[in-house]
């Protein structure tokens, strides 16, 4: 709310937005450490809670930015801890945020890093193949073309695979507006389309797909994850 300073600026927010009850929401089921400093300051702060209950403020040496700890997620609500689903499950639901994350910001660094071992780096280049070639492996990212389109009211730009690069589910098919990864059922079926007959049955491709068109033709507020967005002239 602090970006709207009248009412058009409903119809025309870039920013991606931030759920001001994330961080007390997960503090309230954890032992939530931050770390935090601003470029310039003396120190930084830390500032730990548990069970949603602060413990303490203090001032704290850091680096500029700031760094969130969770530990003992559901520590204090042992009945949310038992449906969570295997490790591996939990994990591979990780990876796929962190993973799109980084095709939607390729100028953005990330790493992901389980049980010491790395499972997702990219770059922050800018650069969205060597984004791809971090998530997917140097191989699949060579074999990837590069597309751009235009019109008066749209910009396509992004990577798809080669008819000989697929995988068994639509899940490596990431669509992106404005930066914020979408699912929509129309765009997913455009992209099989531009394939015609080959692909293999039951067989899908590789497709980072980066629209960016004016915030007032898309309306990100359909669904509460935002990822349902409602686009003027899908159609088209």
């Amino acid at each position: 709310t602090s970006k709207i300073k009248n009412q058009a600026d409903l119809f025309r927010i870039r920013t991606l937005g931030f759920r001001g009850e994330a961080l007390p929401s997960i503090a309230s089921v954890s032992v939530l450490t931050l770390l935090t400093a601003v470029d310039g300051a003396s120190h930084g702060t830390k500032l730990v809670a548990r069970g949603g209950e602060v413990e303490e403020v203090i001032p704290a040496t850091s680096p500029v930015g700031t760094k969130v700890c969770v530990e003992d997620l559901f520590f204090n609500t042992p009945a949310r801890l038992k449906y969570m689903k295997s490790q591996q499950a939990e994990l591979s639901h990780i990876i796929d945020i962190v993973n799109r994350l980084g095709l939607a910001h390729p100028e953005i660094s990330f790493s992901l890093i389980s049980d010491g071992k790395e499972m997702t780096r990219t770059a922050g280049t800018g650069q969205l193949r060597q984004a791809i070639a971090g998530i997917y492996g140097l191989v699949s990212a060579k074999k990837m073309i590069e597309i751009e389109n235009s019109d008066l009211d749209f910009e396509i730009s992004g990577f798809v695979s080669l008819p000989e690069l697929t995988r068994a589910n639509r899940n490596y098919i990431s669509l992106f507006i404005n930066g914020r990864y979408i699912k929509n059922f129309l765009l997913n079926r455009a992209i099989l389309d531009g394939f015609g007959s080959k692909l293999m049955v039951g067989r899908f491709p590789l497709a980072v797909i980066h629209i960016h068109i004016d915030p007032y033709l898309a309306d990100v507020n359909v669904h509460p994850t935002k990822q349902e967005v409602r686009i003027s002239k899908e159609k088209e």
